[in-house]
């Protein structure tokens, strides 16, 4: 009999050694799930402001607009953009960004516009996005990228 009950103490030992470690392992999976799922947020984010038309010209309007000091967002245009809220302001790395909020179901999307773009030439001007989504406040991905704006196309309409 005491063999027996010393079998199941060590058993249950072993037990909830692994029971802790299959814990720890769902824990882990369950956040690196939430990281890579923010990771493609932010690439797909990007991928539509740059290649579907609709939201590129949504953007376009809205650099050509803050360009000329016009913050509303009242535009009809903006509605591809599916944007929560009016244009922040805020500031990384003591640079100047308007602030976009992204309607999402689960996530919070923000896009950040420098105000000034990194490069202007003749024809095009590359203005530097930051791209962050959030999880409530913790943040699950965070990218740089270059939108690049015709502005040729803008002085063509002028």
């Amino acid at each position: 009999m005491l063999e027996v009950l010393l079998s199941f103490s060590i058993l249950s030992v072993v037990f909830v050694t692994f029971m802790a470690f299959f814990t720890n392992a769902f824990q882990y999976n369950s956040l690196s799930s939430d990281e890579i799922q923010g990771t493609n947020l932010v690439r797909a984010t990007l991928a539509e402001l740059k290649e579907n038309s609709a939201k590129r010209v949504a953007m376009e309007d809205f650099l050509g607009n803050v360009r000329n000091g016009d913050l509303s967002m009242s535009h009809p245009e903006y509605a591809a953009l599916s944007l929560t809220g009016t244009v922040g302001e805020t500031m990384f790395n003591e640079e100047d960004y308007y602030t976009l909020q992204i309607q999402h179901f689960q996530y919070k999307v923000f896009v950040h516009v420098k105000r000034k773009p990194d490069f202007s030439g003749t024809s095009i001007s590359l203005y530097r996005l930051y791209v962050q989504v959030f999880n409530d406040t913790k943040l699950l991905s965070d990218t740089y990228a270059y939108f690049e704006y015709d502005s040729e196309e803008e002085n063509n309409a002028q």
